[in-house]
């Protein structure tokens, strides 16, 4: 094997994977998380008023990763990483061999940063933001009801009064009246 290609063998490490999608690198980009803890404020007659701690809300995570067509595909694994957000399914997210949980795709952006004199990407640099995701049943509640919610009313007979326009001359005068048919 030339000392490049196995040098490379020897270099790069799978950082990330998320389903089927491996993040293979040279070295590491960059990982962020975001953790938010619930706060209610409880407003008292007297100051100071009181917090009280509701829960934690779901943790997003920001991986920067880059492919580079030394070890991979990089339009391959990047359209891989689209279809992967567009089937709308959680995926099992593993960051350095160890199993962070389920997370689902909320953002990619793609950023080409090198391609070659026949339009292929040679470096493709994406910014992924993953959303945590915990299964959790919508709770609902049947309501019983003795009646229909709305009477329904019987049609009414429409009374309808029939009338004539007649004219009438008198006296060189033209009058015109209504009259009632019975």
């Amino acid at each position: 094997m030339p000392f490049p290609e196995a040098f490379l063998k020897l270099t790069h490490m799978q950082y990330a994977q998320l389903g089927d999608v491996v993040f293979e690198i040279l070295s590491y980009r960059e990982h962020s998380e975001e953790n938010e803890y619930i706060w209610s404020r409880l407003e008292t007659t007297f100051p100071p008023s009181l917090l009280q701690h509701m829960g934690t809300e779901l943790q997003k995570l920001t991986l920067s990763v880059q492919w580079h067509r030394e070890w991979c595909n990089p339009r391959e694994e990047y359209n891989k990483l689209k279809e992967l957000a567009e089937r709308g399914e959680p995926a099992k997210l593993i960051v350095a061999s160890q199993i962070i949980g389920d997370y689902v795709l909320q953002k990619i952006s793609a950023r080409y940063e090198q391609i070659d004199a026949w339009g292929k990407p040679v470096q493709i640099t994406c910014d992924i933001e993953l959303s945590e995701f915990k299964a959790k049943e919508i709770q609902t509640k049947k309501i019983k009801m003795k009646g229909p919610a709305v009477e329904k009313k019987k049609p009414e007979k429409i009374q309808v009064t029939a009338y004539n326009y007649k004219k009438r001359k008198l006296e060189d005068k033209e009058y015109s009246y209504v009259e009632k048919v019975s």
